[in-house]
């Protein structure tokens, strides 16, 4: 017996269950294919590319270029997607277990403005100049959104780990 709940209406709903492995299993096959470190470090460099170019870098190859493409098509789509199961969850079940980790702050992300930015920094990454030369509250602007990014990605990834974990037990 997991709980000694008075309350049988405490059962999670079926579609809160089935919700919530769908959201598990979206996030585990994401950081199946690329990690969270991967996904940091490339953000780092959008953000450092749209500040200034970086003369060491040189050119990009085709495969470094069609890589970065793909991520952050990965990344917008597991946005995307994350952002829909968890509002069904939280207006299913205010307060899911999600909250704790800090998934719940998807919801209040802008999701497209997000993925214009990263394509925006991914043509500065490619071609190493910053058209117009951004301002700095552009740049913040930026750093802020990739910053919200970066945090949630923490977050998926914990929760990655904590549902693989009790997978395992």
């Amino acid at each position: 017996m997991t709980t000694q709940n008075k309350n049988q209406n405490t059962r999670l709903p079926d579609q809160v269950v089935a919700n919530l492995e769908d959201l598990k299993f979206k996030i585990s096959e994401f950081f199946d294919i690329i990690g969270y470190d991967d996904y940091s470090a490339l953000l780092i460099e959008l953000v450092s590319a749209v500040s200034g170019p970086d003369p060491r870098c040189g050119k990009r190859s085709h495969f470094e270029i069609a890589g970065a493409v793909d991520q952050l098509n990965l990344l917008t789509e597991i946005l995307r997607s994350a952002q829909i199961h968890v509002e069904i969850l939280n207006n299913l079940q205010p307060g899911f277990q999600g909250n704790n980790l800090g998934l719940i702050d998807i919801i209040h992300m802008d999701i497209e403005g997000i993925r214009s930015n990263l394509f925006h920094c991914l043509g500065s990454w490619i071609y190493q100049d910053v058209t117009g030369n951004a301002d700095l509250a552009y740049i913040a602007s930026v750093s802020q959104q990739f910053l919200e990014v970066l945090d949630w990605l923490f977050s998926a990834n914990m929760f990655n780990d904590e549902a693989k974990g009790g997978n395992n037990a």
